[in-house]
């Protein structure tokens, strides 16, 4: 398991060594930027994901995770017998 995060955490921080430019970084933060702020937000995406992982994983059926994905207004539509107008032809 351990190796695993290891590996997230490798492929994160290269990631974000390709994709996140410093200048963008410093321009954000404010400040002069180093590994070690890329390596904290390798840290804290792969920590994300393993903590989203975990959770996604214990939901015991497909209508569990429709239940908690979708928002107020979809469970609303489809909870909710469809109207039809009856004065039209």
């Amino acid at each position: 398991m351990i190796m695993l995060f290891a590996a997230l955490l490798v492929f994160t921080l290269v990631g974000g060594l390709v994709i996140i430019s410093p200048e963008f970084m410093e321009q954000i933060l404010g400040y002069e930027v180093g590994f070690t702020d890329y390596l904290r937000i390798a840290w804290l995406s792969a920590s994300k994901g393993v903590i989203g992982g975990v959770l996604g994983s214990s939901f015991d059926s497909e209508e569990d995770i429709r239940r908690v994905t979708r928002g107020q207004r979809e469970r609303q539509r489809i909870t909710e017998p469809e109207e039809t107008d009856e004065g039209s032809a």
